[in-house]
């Protein structure tokens, strides 16, 4: 029964998960079956030996056999998801969750679940015309906000991983961002700072309506942000939203 339920758990343990809004607007914790899956997959163990399942049988007189006098008891474990015994460690892949600007309020703060992911990406912040990121907007915000910086702080207490998505919306926006290396090296520079600064352990890259003709370009992006991350953390994480089709598919 548990190898059944871990296949299961591993098979959906990496999911993108919007927090709020909807089925999941408790947070983690008000998302059906996700909380299962985590913990299916974390507390599954060997199937007991055969020498067990014959301890445990019925003796020949018809009454079950007692343990030994004295048999040691193993001590309980750390909890699953606690600093040091974080979920990830439990999972044999991602279950990742963003939390939007407009989600991050007391109530979200309160019912996040962090038995329930491995990674949270704080949803969002984006470049003005130069490449700097754009402080004037709702996300810059709610992500240097205290609440902000607190849920990141948790995140990391309980061994999830936090990363900032940072946006880039339209054919227009992104034909001039991805044709300007200037605009690309000032938004890299913005994004390494916030993530040292709020705590973070990486970035998300979140880029819509790009046009084919621009895909290497933004493969460099990405490539030269993993490399400015990793020179204040070499275990600095990249992550991307694409497309869930071919163009998709080559840009990640």
């Amino acid at each position: 029964m548990r190898a059944a339920l871990s296949r299961r758990a591993a098979a959906i343990a990496t999911v993108l998960l919007f927090v709020g809004g909807g089925a999941a607007s408790a947070g983690l914790a008000g998302v059906p079956g996700l909380g299962w899956a985590a913990r299916a997959l974390a507390d599954a163990s060997p199937s007991p030996s055969a020498g067990s399942v014959a301890a445990s049988s019925p003796a020949a007189g018809g009454s079950p056999s007692s343990a030994p006098s004295g048999q040691p008891t193993a001590a309980p474990g750390p909890i699953i998801g606690s600093p040091t015994s974080p979920m990830s460690a439990h999972l044999s892949g991602d279950v990742y969750g963003y939390l939007p600007y407009w989600e991050m309020d007391s109530r979200i703060e309160a019912s996040l679940d962090w038995n329930a992911l491995s990674v949270i990406s704080l949803f969002s912040v984006t470049q003005d015309s130069t490449g700097a990121l754009d402080k004037t907007t709702a996300g810059w915000r709610a992500i240097t906000s205290a609440r902000g910086r607190r849920i990141a702080a948790t995140a990391r207490e309980h061994g999830v991983r936090v990363e900032i998505t940072f946006t880039t919306f339209g054919n227009a926006r992104n034909a001039a961002f991805f044709g300007s290396t200037a605009e690309q090296a000032a938004t890299i520079a913005g994004l390494r700072a916030l993530v040292a600064n709020v705590g973070a352990d990486g970035v998300n890259v979140d880029a819509e309506l790009i046009a084919g003709t621009w895909f290497p370009a933004y493969g460099s992006f990405v490539g030269n942000l993993r490399a400015a991350l990793r020179k204040d953390n070499p275990a600095a994480t990249i992550s991307v939203a694409t497309n869930g089709n071919t163009s998709g598919a080559r840009m990640a």
